[in-house]
């Protein structure tokens, strides 16, 4: 088929600034290739008078293939027809250019600048980065030296500047009081975010200066953006609003008595009028007022002050069966939004009953009160306090740079900021500059929605308004590597007023059918907005499906699939993943597909070869790309030991690991090890290394019975020292050869391909160290430590004729005609950079900090910079999915798995989508529920093709009291499948949750179970001697008798010993959770699981005001669901505890708990870990006390808070002993550790919660 009307118009248009905004399957590369050949054709431009800057050095190979394939065909037509010679003698000449044209990577494209034009920077202070020899280093490499630059800038001013205050209030923000880690992984974040900058020290600095006048003139930065979010809410409650909320007023009754009834119909129409006035007033002052102006017109709250106006504030009345009472609820959500937003300022002690659950849904961020409390003066002050620490951090990266530099050329090497930032510089010099714009008849950038600003600078030197871009921004999905959708973004908007260039659109899709294109653009249309997602999916960004395409798959057309696995709350979401997935392969190849053309699209790679494995188990043959840890598998774990042990034979944890490895050269028993031991300790050679042990052993005489592993030691020695000896004329890779000759690691594996790998890996990472393999050995045991989960190698199976297995990312610019996607949900991604941040658009943003408490709030800055970084990791989500979807040619299935019972995944997102009135998803909207999964749910939910799912969903959220959606999209474009999946999770003996149950008879059990581990220590041990030789001479032993003991638990906790379980895979996660971890909780962020700390009423318990509770108990559980730390609809939970927790408030126990509170002497949900001995060896225990304090008399009290069930006809004896038993291990566990640790323990309570009761253990 030839061009369509739209793509000639691209090919033939006249060179100048051009942007091509071309949307999946629209023929981009197809475009752009003819519009080479038509200009090279023409005589416009030669080969080799264009640079083509393309993505990968794949697309780059594949460029050049299609131009050389292109122009081959030409050459053949004018041949066969007799055409043009002079046109075909052209042609041919361009063939031989073709080799030196400058199709490339824009990293390629800076090494032969470098190469080309380095010369004019001799003498610039960059003479070391133009040496021939530097080689571009590993990334894993590059970490280890960045880590250790930033460690040594900070070491410097720890050196230069033990004085200086702000340094040392910015090491106490990020410390922990024993190690500056976390202000080190800053730095290392920071600064690669800097280096995709041109000019980045000198933007960095730039930035401080403009915060500086800032601070100078008085202005607050970010007050705009806080203004702005604080008038666009204010804005709902407008007139037209105000006015009905008034009319249902009158209508709705809410006392009996019809003169009270009257009042309080009165007091509610004053406080909307009130705040109509407030509200219109502030909108009113931002149309026409300065930022100072429209903040202090928000912090006016005079008119609608509980002290102005006593008795304003009323709970929300009970809803009616008339329903008004619903609607007026639903109109006066900006009302109560405003309130909670304001409340410290409004003189309300605790937010009136039901504002609280209306303002979740759209009201204004909950930091933003914090902000407002502040004040100006007060913003103005922190920002001054914020900008010193600024200065501190930005001077640590200016010595990171130098030590980078430093470190980088210890070892000749260069990263790819590096040639970047070195042609920039290059570049900005006149001789270069002039010959490249010269030289450069047309530029090319292919997927120009993932450059960076570093990258755009580059061709900005050399570009002579004739540069050709290419790329589509809703598949910019690479931000991860500093991409900038926004330079695509102002480019387009820009092109397309006419101004400095031309846009064209391709959006014709010539990939899918036409079904599918309907439901993308259906979906898209919903949740991409230029609001929440940085573009509008309008007419110029939908898929159009051409008049002129036909149809060639043999198979019937297909619409889309979604397929809806539920399971329980103990449910296996990977089981529901994989029985998904293969019903709908299943249901391909039924329909005639073969297996080859279909691709299963998941988030990472580990789900990828889960899914794989699963479908090649179930006779559906499937093949994944996957990634080998190389310090996390056994095998290669144990050969990084050998070639660390090569380097430094005194190292005697890694020559163990050899020696109790199973290879030809040892398989020693942990016995025979010790039996070398002894011998050296009756030399009285106990103290020397382990090789001076060995070869002790080897030499010396020794008993008849120890002469077969005298024979073994000797050979191992005799082995070792030879390989040492060949070091000083063995590279690495001749190294590796001969370790997995000796070995015979490889031999009898099932997966000798990894051992290929990983030699592989250690020649790109080492071979430039030659012979010195003590300066290998150093700087692998440094990747070991530091990078041990990061470090990994790729393979890819590539046999034909298998379903393929890949995550979204790989399968960019590839098409299938079946494509299944899966794993859209993921785990949000954790701040990880602490408490400072560089950002291009906002500078150097900190957190306010008091060094006086330790303590640290959001500032405004990070406010801002949160909201604007969730919404940008929120549209990347979108753009991936929109990549994931637009993958199929024929049949596309989404498969995904839910919890049925609740859809707790769900509680924030349904009230959210019932109350969008928009067509759009808004900014607002995607503030309160953001990620892959919800944005498509967002979409599917509101179409008519969904509305079982959605019932379902909403029923169950909403508990029952279904209320549907308010603007249903009529679209059944697609089918929706929901199926049951009863696996479960196996039960991991983590910690209980919710209820406490009997625990039995602790403390025999207990000793039983570490008896347990004992024995799984040292069960299968057997002596091992060589059974015969291999053909070069080597040792052959049986397998290595300790591989079973290599899974034994090095740490068991309390509850496990109490509830019998121990496992050695468990991890237990000691960390005490904060108020955000329940948070989450109430807003299903986060499972409230059997492994969390504290279960509902300790929650409670920590953070009530005991102080207050005795006296109104259930005031302060309304309090506690007002700051948010339990939600509304735990309410009735919390009440069955009401008397139980006032009780506990006001017993004396409860009392000097207050107490000790006040002077700082009590901790809650204290982690604590000690050892249990059994026999000669001990198994440490870790556990969590939920309550303990110092009295007066400096003796310890420990509380349990437990929430057991009794029978109703239980006696007091019987209870307290029933209490005892099922608990007093676990307290006597608890006050051993106090009291190993120095601390005097006093009394030690149960506290018995529902029935109010304690029990003295």
């Amino acid at each position: 088929m030839g061009l369509s009307p739209e793509q000639n118009d691209v090919v033939i248009a006249p060179i100048e600034n051009i942007l091509v905004s071309a949307a999946a399957g629209s023929g981009k590369t197809t475009v752009l290739v003819a519009r080479i050949i038509e200009k090279i054709c023409n005589g416009t431009y030669d080969a080799d008078d264009i640079l083509v800057v393309t993505f990968t050095r794949e697309a780059a190979s594949n460029m050049c293939a299609k131009i050389e394939s292109a122009i081959s065909e030409k050459i053949r037509i004018l041949r066969e027809n007799g055409g043009d010679r002079e046109l075909r003698t052209r042609l041919e000449d361009q063939l031989d250019k073709l080799p030196n044209a400058y199709i490339q990577t824009i990293d390629s494209f800076c090494s032969r600048v470098v190469k080309e034009k380095g010369y004019v920077l001799s003498g610039s202070g960059k003479d070391r980065l133009l040496e021939p020899g530097n080689v571009v280093l590993d990334g894993n490499e590059l970490d280890l030296i960045l880590k250790d630059a930033a460690n040594a800038a900070v070491a410097q001013s720890y050196e230069e500047g033990l004085l200086n205050s702000d340094f040392e209030t910015l090491t106490q923000m990020f410390g922990n009081g024993r190690t500056d880690d976390a202000l080190a992984e800053s730095l290392v974040i920071s600064y690669k975010q800097l280096r995709s900058l041109p000019d980045y020290l000198d933007r960095a600095h730039s930035m401080l200066e403009r915060t500086q006048e800032a601070c100078n003139e008085g202005r607050i930065l970010c007050l705009d953006k806080f203004n702005r979010a604080v008038v666009t809410f204010y804005s709902k409650l407008d007139e037209s609003r105000r006015d009905k909320m008034l009319s249902l007023v009158q209508q709705i009754r809410f006392l009996a008595k019809d003169k009270d009834n009257e009042k309080r119909q009165q007091i509610w129409s004053d406080l909307i009028e009130l705040y109509y006035e407030y509200a219109s007033n502030v909108v009113k002052v931002a149309a026409g007022g300065d930022d100072l102006t429209t903040f202090k017109a928000i912090l006016d709250v005079s008119k609608i002050s509980a002290d102005n106006n006593p008795g304003i504030y009323n709970g929300l009345p009970k809803k009616d069966e008339e329903g008004i009472v619903e609607e007026f609820i639903e109109l006066f959500e900006p009302i109560a939004s405003i309130a909670i937003f304001l409340k410290p300022l409004l003189g309300i002690a605790r937010a009136p009953g039901g504002y609280s659950d209306i303002a979740k849904a759209f009201g204004l961020q909950e930091s933003y009160t914090a902000i407002a409390v502040c004040g100006a003066e007060g913003l103005l002050d922190k920002q001054k306090n914020r900008l010193l620490l600024a200065r501190q951090y930005i001077d640590l990266i200016t010595r990171m740079d130098r030590f980078y530099e430093e470190f980088k050329a210890l070892v000749h090497g260069m990263d790819f900021p590096d040639q970047e930032h070195l042609a920039l510089q290059i570049l900005k010099n006149d001789d270069a500059k002039t010959y490249y714009r010269s030289k450069f008849k047309e530029i090319y950038i292919d997927e120009y929605q993932d450059n960076s600003e570093l990258q755009d600078a580059i061709i900005a030197e050399i570009e002579d308004s004739n540069v050709f871009r290419v790329g589509d921004v809703k598949q910019s999905i690479y931000k991860f590597r500093y991409a900038e959708p926004s330079l695509f973004l102002d480019r387009l908007n820009e092109y397309d007023k006419g101004d400095s260039g031309n846009l064209f659109v391709l959006n014709n899709n010539y990939r899918s059918d036409e079904s599918i294109l309907e439901f993308v653009n259906r979906i898209f249309y919903r949740i991409m907005g230029a609001e929440g997602a940085e573009i509008e999916y309008d007419s110029k960004q939908a898929l159009n499906y051409p008049d002129n395409k036909e149809r060639k798959d043999t198979l019937p057309p297909d619409i889309p699939h979604v397929t809806v696995v539920t399971h329980t709350k103990n449910g296996d979401r990977k089981a529901c993943v994989n029985e998904g997935v293969l019903k709908e392969v299943r249901r391909y190849l039924t329909a005639g597909r073969d297996p080859g053309d279909i691709c299963i699209l998941t988030r990472t790679h580990r789900t990828a070869s889960m899914i794989a494995s699963y479908l090649n188990e179930n006779g559906c043959p499937a093949r994944y790309a996957d990634e080998i840890g190389v310090f996390n598998d056994n095998d290669i774990h144990g050969l990084c030991n050998i070639l660390i042990a090569a380097g430094n034979e005194l190292r005697d944890e890694y020559l163990v690991g050899i020696l109790i490895s199973g290879y030809r050269i040892s398989n020693f028993t942990l016995d025979e090890i010790a039996r070398v031991f002894m011998h050296a300790k009756a030399k009285h050679l106990g103290e020397e290394h382990l090789m001076a042990k060995l070869r002790l052993f080897a030499s010396d005489n020794v008993k008849a019975s120890d002469e077969p592993l005298q024979q073994r030691v000797a050979a191992f020695v005799e082995w070792f020292d030879s390989l040492r000896n060949d070091l000083i004329i063995t590279d690495i890779s001749e190294l590796t050869d001969r370790i997995y000759k000796d070995t015979g690691v490889g031999a009898d594996s099932d997966d000798p391909e990894k051992f290929l790998l990983f030699k592989q890996w250690l020649c790109t990472n080492f071979m430039r160290y030659g012979s010195d393999i003590s300066s290998i050995a150093s700087r692998l045991e440094k990747m070991k430590i530091e990078l041990s989960d990061k470090t990994s190698v790729k393979r890819e199976d590539n046999s034909d004729g298998k379903i393929r297995c890949m995550t979204y990312h790989s399968s960019k610019g590839l098409e299938f005609k079946s494509v299944i996607v899966t794993e859209l949900s993921s785990r949000s991604r954790k701040d990880s950079v602490g408490s400072v941040v560089f950002d291009p658009t906002y500078g150097t943003v900190t957190d306010d900090f008091d060094p006086v408490r330790y303590i640290k709030y959001k500032s405004l800055e990070r406010v801002f910079l949160e909201e604007d970084q969730m919404l940008g990791e929120n549209a990347e989500q979108m753009r991936l999915l929109y990549v994931a979807l637009t993958r199929a040619e024929h049949e596309l299935s989404v498969v995904i798995p839910m919890e049925c019972e609740t859809f707790k995944s769900y509680a924030n997102l349904y009230p959210l989508l019932r109350r969008q009135t928009e067509d759009r998803c808004t900014r607002a909207f995607w503030l309160k529920c953001h990620g892959m999964e919800s944005a498509f749910l967002a979409a599917l939910l509101s179409f008519s093709g969904a509305r079982e799912l959605r019932y379902q969903i909403g029923s169950t959220v909403l508990k029952g009291d279904f209320k549907d959606i308010s603007n249903e999209v009529k679209f059944d474009g697609f089918t929706v499948d929901i199926i049951h999946n009863s696996a479960e999770v196996e039960d991991d003996g983590a910690e209980r949750e919710a209820e406490d149950t009997d625990d039995g008879d602790a403390t025999e059990e207990a000793a039983d179970v570490v008896h347990e581990v004992q024995t799984k220590k040292t069960t299968g041990i057997i002596d091992i001697c060589a059974e015969s030789f291999d053909e070069a001479g080597m040792p052959i032993f049986a397998p290595y008798g300790y591989e079973k003991a290599t899974t034994v638990p090095f740490k068991i906790s309390v509850s496990q010993i109490v509830h019998h379980g121990v496992d050695g895979s468990l991890p237990i996660n000691l960390e005490v959770h904060n108020l955000e971890h329940y948070m989450d909780v109430r807003d299903g962020i986060t499972d409230d699981s059997a492994s969390a700390v504290g279960t509902f009423i300790h929650r409670i318990m920590r953070f009530i005001d005991l102080k207050k509770a005795g006296v109104d108990a259930e005031a302060q559980i309304d309090e506690l669901i007002d700051e948010g730390i339990i939600s509304s609809s735990d309410r009735a939970k919390a009440m069955e505890f009401k008397e139980g927790i006032a009780s506990f408030a006001s017993s004396d126990v409860g009392k000097k708990l207050v107490a000790a509170d006040d002077r700082g002497e009590a901790e809650y949900e204290k982690p604590i870990v000690f050892s249990v001995p059994s026999g000669e060896d001990s198994v440490l225990v870790q556990g969590v006390i939920d309550c303990m304090f110092m009295g007066e008399d400096g003796r310890y009290t420990i509380i349990d808070y437990k929430t057991d069930r009794f029978p109703a006809d239980i006696t007091d004896i019987e209870l307290i002993s029933e209490t005892i038993k099922r608990h007093s291990v676990q307290l006597g566990c608890y006050s051993a550790a106090l009291r190993s640790s120095g601390k005097d323990v006093g009394e030690k309570y149960i506290y018995l919660v529902r029935y109010g009761k304690f029990v003295e253990v």
